[in-house]
């Protein structure tokens, strides 16, 4: 009988589930999208999405002769979601057409309030935006969750906050900064770290996960000052794992998962409605910018970048974005690189791993490479 982790993504418009061995094999994937991804109770079709993909998933291992051995749970953020399952969306893309407009001013005004008070933090702007738009939602609700938080306390019971690393605090929240924007600190569940246990569904442990572009981070096996990956979806990011905190303008400098070191970020909003010209180049803009920084900051900047998502499912469009880049593309045996750094996770929590960056280079195989081309080979091809 051969050993997997059953790992699932909560996604904009769609779950992604899957069965990872110890060594990374992706066994089985599965993808359901939502009835009413822009509903305000999403959140229902996250878990009628969750019970086919575990029960798919149990099927096919009975019959394959796999065992599960645990579970663990990333999702996209900052969504925030009440306990009884009111969700507004990370893009704020499900608040009702009658409210779009309300949605906006009161936004305005959060954003002016945090700078003016000096927040930087990801989360309380959407949560302040939810208090707002849906007060009575709020003020009934024992407890405010991410996607992936709100998904494990339905599977567990468990009512949790997954914090990253604890450098990423200034990106969340404490109980002063909660009490200075009259928030009450009793609806916002203590911290656990990514990879932390965080009960039991069905016997099986369910290990913490947390937002997707940190997950991202460990199933590309970009941990390690130098490694590199383009994350792309409905929008797309170019991060860079550096041994010191930079800031720039058009930079996006965040704490990694690992001690000591930093991820900077590119990032090209909605860069899935662009022209692929103009995608193109905005993405060659954000690498030229990393490049300055490496040189001004005696980094080595790396020859070879990590791909995800389903656009390396399409293998013209992959050479040709090597080709324009100057750069060899490289991708994951899993498009989906959430679903592998959700594996890491699982593995480490079951013990088979002593730290993340050790499972991320086992289970974060590259499966093929672009090279770049000249024009005319690439007509060639």
């Amino acid at each position: 009988m051969t050993e997997s982790v059953f790992v699932l993504d909560i996604g904009t418009t769609s779950l992604k589930a899957g069965l990872v061995s110890a060594d990374g094999e992706v066994v089985f994937i599965f993808r359901k999208k939502y009835f009413a991804p822009l509903s305000l109770d999403v959140s229902k079709y996250w878990l009628s999405a969750f019970d086919l993909a575990f029960q798919k998933a149990k099927k096919f291992s009975k019959k394959r002769d796999i065992q599960i051995k645990a579970i663990c749970i990333s999702g996209n953020g900052p969504t925030i979601v009440d306990c009884r399952g009111k969700t507004l969306l990370w893009n704020g893309s499900n608040i009702p057409l009658e409210l779009k407009e309300k949605a906006r001013l009161e936004l305005e005004k959060i954003n002016l309030q945090l700078k003016e008070k000096n927040i930087h933090s990801l989360f309380l702007p959407r949560i302040l935006l939810f208090k707002e738009v849906y007060k009575n939602s709020f003020d009934k609700s024992s407890y405010i969750f991410s996607g992936p938080e709100y998904l494990i306390y339905k599977l567990t019971g468990q009512a949790l906050t997954i914090l990253p690393e604890k450098r990423y605090q200034a990106a969340y929240w404490d109980s002063a900064l909660l009490d200075s924007l009259g928030l009450a600190a009793e609806k916002f569940p203590a911290f656990v770290n990514t990879a932390s246990l965080s009960g039991y569904f069905k016997g099986l442990p369910v290990f913490a996960g947390g937002p997707d572009f940190i997950v991202a981070l460990i199933g590309t096996n970009t941990l390690s000052p130098g490694k590199i990956c383009d994350r792309s979806g409905s929008s797309e990011g170019i991060n860079l794992c550096v041994n010191k905190e930079i800031h720039r303008d058009g930079l996006r400098t965040l704490p990694s998962l690992i001690p000591d070191l930093w991820n900077c970020s590119v990032l090209i909003p909605n860069s899935s409605k662009l022209r692929e010209n103009e995608r193109l180049g905005k993405l060659k803009e954000g690498l030229k910018l990393l490049q300055e920084l490496s040189k001004e900051n005696d980094f080595e900047f790396p020859l070879k970048m990590k791909v995800t998502g389903g656009q390396t499912k399409n293998s013209f469009w992959m050479q040709k974005k090597a080709t324009f880049l100057e750069m060899e593309l490289e991708v994951c045996d899993c498009p989906d690189s959430e679903l592998l750094g959700d594996a890491c996770i699982a593995w480490m929590g079951l013990g088979k791993y002593q730290s993340l960056g050790q499972a991320a280079q086992v289970i974060s195989k590259v499966e093929r490479s672009y090279k770049a081309q000249t024009e005319k080979n690439l007509l060639k091809d």
